[in-house]
């Protein structure tokens, strides 16, 4: 590890541009001139885990991932500004810095979220002078602000959404670069399913956006934008029969086996009638967790 003296000034640094990326994204100034000094100074943070003396070592490793997360966690949360300027800062956090993190190493942007978490809790704590309805109105209004895949995350990994009354709507994401809401993504489906070629679907943030559908094999469904394309093979467990259900549901088993258990309950559920769109995805992501035969 570093000496004290070295670890108070690589701190110092490292809270010092938080700061000044904080005062950045506040200025009324236009992207073009945000963006690229933001890029600078988070390109120049010094991430404690790349200060490692001896990286092999579990204790240093341990601690570096610590302070790491701990200022990713804070770094999460939009400055106090313009609700359009926080949106723009949590896209922008999203691409830079999260969505790369939540790729490489999980188990860091979790720890990153819990420090959010306890950001926004400390936010909540005892102030006689300012009321708790406004403290409570303040964290909200920075939770609305986040990023989808960010929020998603704080709301699944801490009671904070639920202290100060936060309810999102479930969003899917491909390739951590894509969220769509589920209902959007699982009408998209649908409409592939029926032989349409395109549709517009729902992203995290509201927005909308043309992408171009195309059925191809047994119940594979391909949805493209104008950026990036997303290929979904168990799309035709959406179908309205109950035959075309099971056989779908069958073999997906046969790729990706559960527990008996767990194979009965989900065949008895598509026999009953079509899966809504939660059930739908739910089912997906517990199977991508699962190991393939």
């Amino acid at each position: 590890m570093h000496s004290p003296l070295e670890t108070a000034w690589l701190d110092y640094t490292r809270a010092v541009i938080v700061e000044a990326l904080r005062r950045v994204w506040t200025e009324d100034s236009v992207l073009t001139s945000i963006i690229p000094r933001a890029d600078w100074l988070l390109a120049a943070f010094p991430m404690p885990f790349r200060f490692l003396k001896e990286p092999a070592d579990d204790a240093q490793w341990a601690v570096a991932i610590q302070r790491t997360s701990a200022f990713i966690g804070l770094m999460l949360s939009p400055p106090l500004t313009a609700k359009d300027r926080q949106v723009e800062y949590s896209n922008w956090i999203e691409q830079r810095l999260a969505a790369p993190t939540r790729a490489s190493q999980p188990a860091l942007m979790e720890q990153a979220i819990k420090t959010l978490a306890e950001f926004f809790e400390k936010l909540l704590e005892g102030d006689s002078t300012i009321p708790l309805n406004l403290r409570k109105r303040v964290v909200a209004d920075l939770a609305r602000s986040l990023h989808p895949n960010i929020e998603r995350q704080l709301v699944d990994d801490s009671n904070v959404a639920a202290t100060i009354g936060v309810k999102t709507t479930p969003v899917v994401v491909f390739n951590s670069t894509h969220t769509l809401t589920v209902e959007s993504f699982v009408a998209a489906l649908r409409s592939a399913l029926n032989r349409k070629t395109k549709t517009t679907v729902v992203m995290g943030d509201a927005s909308k956006r043309d992408v171009k559908l195309q059925l191809t094999g047994t119940g594979t469904v391909t949805i493209a934008f104008t950026d990036a394309t997303f290929t979904f093979s168990e799309a035709d467990l959406l179908v309205p029969t109950k035959a075309g259900r099971k056989r779908a549901l069958k073999r997906v088993f046969s790729q990706t086996p559960l527990t008996a258990e767990e194979e009965n309950a989900w065949m008895k559920r598509v026999e009953a009638e079509a899966l809504t769109a939660k059930e739908y995805t739910d089912f997906v992501e517990h199977c991508e967790r699962r190991p393939k035969a």
